[in-house]
């Protein structure tokens, strides 16, 4: 089996991050007047928890906005909560957001493994939840649990969500118990998928989180392309360009057995349009009671069936060589603004 790197261990380990994140988000000071907005600032994963809390995780007392960019929009004042989320601490749009965030009195997290982010942090008096890297080949998007729980632990302290612990741990059984059966199904995916593109397909509400997410482990993991949309948006415009040619896409369709009926028949009638035309199309069916159970599942099993593709393809799902020359060549090429 091609992977050196133990992602697999680290796949299974997955329900461990969801306590120790919690903690290190408990254990941030929580001094000083209630936020009145809370913003996560971060690129890919590390963005993920906004993506979750605001989507998934019930009523927030604040609004929550994500930053995927070089700067925040709107005002920034001294009462916006401020969660600066970069793996690595070196990533330029998080950096930048911190300078600005400081420069409006911001109430600051930094959430980091270290680098600048941590850095700079220390320098400005900043709490810095510090993820484990663990194992050293440790990677940022495997560090969606530890990132979600972190947040939503500092969160919960300040009483701006209503996630307790005892939430937490039960999700956490949960996905500990399911994982077999969530490796097997994403294995049986990946086994359709050789010399396919996949497009995964979600209700709208599932689309920001497991949608984009599942694309970026394809990308990511396998080393391929893949893309993401959203029922009913795509029936209005994307499904046209499937009506003449066959392109070599692979139709992934997520269904939440507690969404609205309407996008499920939208779903079902989409799967039989596609078949007639000659589309392979797979559907994963989300298990779980609850909100976060369904939406975790679906995570890990884009995060099974990407890796186990990367090993039929015979690539190490761990490293991301193409970004990080990337990122070298941006950092030569001037200083960050």
């Amino acid at each position: 089996m091609t992977d050196p790197s133990g992602m697999r261990f680290i796949l299974r380990r997955f329900p461990e991050q969801l306590a120790r994140g919690w903690s290190i988000g408990r254990a941030l000071p929580s001094a000083g007047p209630s936020p009145d907005r809370v913003v996560i600032a971060g690129m890919g994963g590390s963005a993920l928890p906004g993506d979750l809390l605001r989507q998934h995780a019930g009523p927030l007392a604040v609004p929550l906005e994500i930053a995927r960019d070089y700067r925040v929009t709107g005002r920034l004042t001294r009462r916006t909560l401020v969660f600066a989320s970069s793996f690595s601490g070196n990533t330029e749009e998080t950096l930048n957001v911190f300078r600005q965030a400081r420069r409006a009195g911001c109430r600051l997290v930094a959430v980091t493994t270290g680098g600048k982010l941590a850095r700079v942090a220390e320098e400005a008096g900043c709490p810095i939840a510090r993820i484990p890297e663990d194992p050293a080949r440790f990677q940022p998007r495997f560090a969606s649990g530890y990132f979600f729980a972190i947040a939503a632990g500092a969160l919960s302290r300040r009483g701006l969500i209503d996630v307790g612990p005892r939430a937490m741990a039960a999700l956490a059984r949960f996905l500990d118990a399911r994982m077999p059966f969530l490796e097997r199904a994403g294995r049986r995916l990946s086994a359709r998928l050789p010399g396919r593109i996949p497009l995964v397909y979600t209700s709208e509400r599932q689309g920001p989180s497991i949608g984009r997410i599942t694309k970026i482990k394809f990308n990511e993991n396998a080393k391929i392309p893949s893309f993401w949309n959203t029922f009913p948006e795509l029936n209005h415009n994307e499904m046209q360009g499937f009506e003449y040619d066959v392109h070599p896409f692979h139709f992934i369709l997520i269904r939440d057995p507690a969404e609205d009926p309407r996008i499920l028949l939208r779903m079902d009638l989409f799967r039989r349009f596609l078949r007639r035309r000659g589309y392979p199309v797979s559907v994963f069916m989300l298990p779980g009671e609850t909100e976060l159970e369904r939406v975790f599942s679906g995570l890990l099993f884009g995060d099974w069936a990407s890796y186990y593709l990367a090993v039929l393809r015979g690539i190490d799902p761990v490293p991301v060589n193409f970004i990080e020359a990337f990122k070298r060549a941006m950092a030569r090429s001037g200083p960050s603004r």
